[in-house]
């Protein structure tokens, strides 16, 4: 399953551990730089630096070929 999450805090660490456990395609997006880098040095994972609410960032995330979307940032 291809799974996207938005947001990089510990909501969103705890799932990619769990999905990452059952070998699913988990890309994150988030903001912060040093969150999504220590997040990809424990998980086989696909990060992108940005926010969830811009197009382009959802484009290269390919939002339309994800089985599931999970957005669990605390964006403001």
């Amino acid at each position: 399953m291809k799974i996207l999450i938005a947001g990089a805090g510990n909501v969103g660490s705890f799932l990619i551990k769990m999905f990452t456990e059952y070998d699913h395609d988990v890309t994150l997006i988030d903001n912060d730089l040093e969150k999504l880098q220590e997040v990809a040095s424990h998980y086989d994972i696909q990060t992108i630096h940005g926010t969830m609410t811009s197009i382009q960032v959802l484009e290269q995330a390919d939002v339309d070929e994800v089985d599931m979307f999970i957005a669990v940032s605390n964006y403001q």
